[in-house]
């Protein structure tokens, strides 16, 4: 029997997710908006992704710069999923004390929008917009039938906005700098050419630099060569008495 070769071998794994908004709010949450005139800009979940793909490759190549930011992405995203949980949760309580059934509706024409994102956190992400999606209609319902009136629909709305696009932010900052851990151990030039560049002003915590704390969806990190070659340090024992 030939042995196997490449072309017997399935290719690399692919996903695609699809996901139906209902609100203009959350549209522009995903695409982003160029900040203009009369509006403020909109950092949008397609550039959170691109940034996040970017550092998960980092965190791949032993970047504790990476690893850094992916902790804090990590951290904003789980605060982000709890607080629009919390939300729900308190307009739905809410809505039942309307003697009226409430049907959260939705658009006469929603966007479908098909993704492909790389990274988990992309993806968490895009499960969030879609919770924030559900309850933006859940808001625009209680106004609809008088539960609440224009200016604290619009307040709430508003800090949803806000809420999702400090989570999309929380990736801003990092620098792709080529560097590793040996680079921070040996204070190479790279290493303080990073630390200027991403505005740090300590050192990274020491259970970064050591691996035990990583990010729950942190990539693996890539075997340096330099470190299955190296010889062992000889260590020096004391002499018996």
């Amino acid at each position: 029997m030939k042995g196997h070769n490449n072309t017997n071998r399935p290719g690399p794994l692919r996903n695609s997710n699809s996901l139906e908004l209902n609100t203009k709010e959350a549209v522009a949450l995903f695409y982003g908006r160029k900040k203009t005139e009369e509006l403020n800009a909109i950092v949008g979940l397609n550039v959170f992704s691109s940034k996040i793909k970017d550092i998960n490759n980092a965190a791949h190549n032993n970047d504790p710069y990476a690893d850094f930011f992916l902790l804090k992405i990590d951290t904003a995203l789980k605060e982000t999923e709890k607080r629009l949980i919390d939300w729900q949760n308190d307009f739905t309580e809410l809505s039942d004390k309307s003697l009226i059934k409430i049907n959260q509706g939705g658009s006469t024409k929603p966007v479908t929008l098909e993704t492909s994102f790389s990274s988990v956190y992309a993806n968490i992400a895009l499960s969030l917009l879609k919770r924030a999606d559900n309850l933006m209609l859940t808001i625009y319902a209680l106004k609809h039938i008088g539960m609440i009136n224009r200016a604290k629909c619009n307040k709430h709305i508003t800090e949803v906005n806000r809420m999702m696009r400090k989570a999309f932010l929380s990736a801003d900052g990092y620098k792709y700098l080529n560097i590793n851990r040996r680079d921070v151990e040996q204070k190479t030039a790279r290493y303080h050419q990073a630390h200027i560049a991403m505005k740090f002003k300590e050192e990274l915590p020491h259970e970064i630099l050591n691996k035990s704390l990583r990010a729950e969806h942190a990539p693996n990190i890539v075997i340096d060569p330099n470190d299955i070659f190296k010889k062992p340090k000889k260590t020096i024992g004391k002499k018996d008495d």
